[in-house]
């Protein structure tokens, strides 16, 4: 079995309404984070699933995480802090 450390991200959600009925939330430091939804709620919620997906992907292939999302090292995600923009 494998052992699993730690590794804690911070990351920045932005959160912006679009339209009437339309909210957008992106993540500047992984470009590749982009969700519309109906609701800030719903976007916002949907966004910190991909940026976790994304993240424990990427340690699991033994891909790269840009550095200014790192708080520590280790070998597996358990904590995705993430703070939105106003």
């Amino acid at each position: 079995m494998k052992q699993r450390h730690s590794r804690t991200v911070k990351v920045q959600v932005e959160l912006w309404k679009e339209g009437e009925d339309s909210y957008v939330a992106t993540c500047p430091q992984l470009g590749c984070i982009f969700v519309h939804e109906e609701s800030g709620e719903a976007a916002y919620r949907h966004a910190r699933e991909a940026i976790e997906a994304y993240l424990e992907t990427a340690i699991e292939y033994g891909d790269p995480i840009p550095e200014e999302v790192m708080v520590n090292s280790g070998d597996a995600l358990d904590t995705c802090d993430i703070h939105s923009c106003p």
